[in-house]
Protein backbone atom coordinates (compact mmCIF):
# COMPACT_ATOMS: atom_id res chain seq x y z
CA UNK A 1 0.00 0.00 0.00
CA UNK A 2 1.14 3.11 -0.83
CA UNK A 3 1.80 5.96 1.55
CA UNK A 4 -0.85 8.71 1.27
CA UNK A 5 0.24 12.43 0.03
CA UNK A 6 0.05 15.41 1.88
CA UNK A 7 0.94 18.74 0.29
CA UNK A 8 1.79 21.72 2.19
CA UNK A 9 0.71 24.66 -0.20
CA UNK A 10 -2.60 25.16 -2.41
CA UNK A 11 -1.41 27.33 -4.91
CA UNK A 12 -1.42 26.90 -8.52
CA UNK A 13 1.41 24.17 -7.80
CA UNK A 14 0.03 22.00 -5.23
CA UNK A 15 -3.30 22.12 -6.79
CA UNK A 16 -1.69 20.52 -9.77
CA UNK A 17 0.23 18.36 -7.76
CA UNK A 18 -3.15 17.12 -5.93
CA UNK A 19 -4.76 15.99 -8.93
CA UNK A 20 -1.88 14.69 -11.01
CA UNK A 21 -0.71 12.64 -8.10
CA UNK A 22 -5.12 12.15 -7.38
CA UNK A 23 -5.24 10.77 -10.84
CA UNK A 24 -2.45 8.33 -10.86
CA UNK A 25 -4.42 6.64 -7.58
CA UNK A 26 -2.85 8.24 -4.60
CA UNK A 27 -4.54 9.52 -1.30
CA UNK A 28 -4.03 13.20 -1.27
CA UNK A 29 -4.66 15.89 1.52
CA UNK A 30 -3.83 19.27 0.72
CA UNK A 31 -2.93 22.46 3.60
CA UNK A 32 -3.16 25.85 3.03
CA UNK A 33 -3.59 29.22 5.22
CA UNK A 34 -6.10 30.81 3.31
CA UNK A 35 -9.56 29.57 4.08
CA UNK A 36 -11.24 30.67 1.33
CA UNK A 37 -8.62 28.55 -1.03
CA UNK A 38 -9.43 25.43 1.26
CA UNK A 39 -12.95 26.09 1.35
CA UNK A 40 -13.41 26.07 -2.31
CA UNK A 41 -11.36 22.81 -2.76
CA UNK A 42 -13.72 21.34 0.06
CA UNK A 43 -16.55 22.49 -1.96
CA UNK A 44 -15.19 21.00 -5.52
CA UNK A 45 -13.88 17.75 -3.77
CA UNK A 46 -10.82 18.32 -5.61
CA UNK A 47 -9.29 19.22 -9.06
CA UNK A 48 -9.89 18.91 -12.90
CA UNK A 49 -6.57 19.58 -14.57
CA UNK A 50 -6.94 20.10 -18.11
CA UNK A 51 -4.69 21.20 -21.29
CA UNK A 52 -1.67 20.20 -23.16
CA UNK A 53 -1.06 16.82 -20.98
CA UNK A 54 -1.18 13.06 -20.90
CA UNK A 55 -3.04 13.80 -17.30
CA UNK A 56 -6.28 14.83 -17.47
CA UNK A 57 -9.83 14.92 -15.59
CA UNK A 58 -10.86 15.28 -12.48
CA UNK A 59 -8.25 14.26 -9.52
CA UNK A 60 -9.96 13.63 -6.09
CA UNK A 61 -8.63 15.47 -2.90
CA UNK A 62 -9.55 13.36 0.43
CA UNK A 63 -8.74 16.13 2.78
CA UNK A 64 -8.39 20.09 2.38
CA UNK A 65 -7.62 21.92 5.52
CA UNK A 66 -6.04 25.08 7.47
CA UNK A 67 -4.87 22.37 10.01
CA UNK A 68 -2.05 21.10 9.16
CA UNK A 69 -2.13 18.31 11.97
CA UNK A 70 -5.36 17.02 9.86
CA UNK A 71 -3.18 16.99 6.76
CA UNK A 72 0.05 15.99 7.70
CA UNK A 73 0.97 12.75 9.72
CA UNK A 74 3.54 9.92 10.52
CA UNK A 75 2.62 7.82 7.76
CA UNK A 76 2.23 10.44 5.04
CA UNK A 77 4.50 11.60 2.54
CA UNK A 78 5.02 15.52 2.78
CA UNK A 79 5.10 17.42 -0.39
CA UNK A 80 5.87 21.47 0.14
CA UNK A 81 4.51 23.71 -2.66
CA UNK A 82 5.52 26.96 -1.22
CA UNK A 83 6.70 30.75 -2.93
CA UNK A 84 10.11 31.56 -2.80
CA UNK A 85 11.46 32.79 0.45
CA UNK A 86 12.67 35.97 -0.35
CA UNK A 87 15.81 37.41 0.63
CA UNK A 88 14.17 39.45 3.77
CA UNK A 89 13.01 36.43 5.15
CA UNK A 90 16.02 34.04 4.64
CA UNK A 91 17.92 36.68 6.52
CA UNK A 92 15.11 37.44 9.44
CA UNK A 93 15.45 33.63 10.12
CA UNK A 94 19.60 33.19 10.05
CA UNK A 95 19.31 31.70 6.50
CA UNK A 96 21.75 33.72 4.81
Amino acid sequence: MQKPIAIIGAGNGGQAFAGYLSLHGREVKIFDVVQATVDRLTELGGVTLSGNSDVTGFGKIQLASTDIGAVMDAKSFWLYCLPFITKIWRKKWHLI
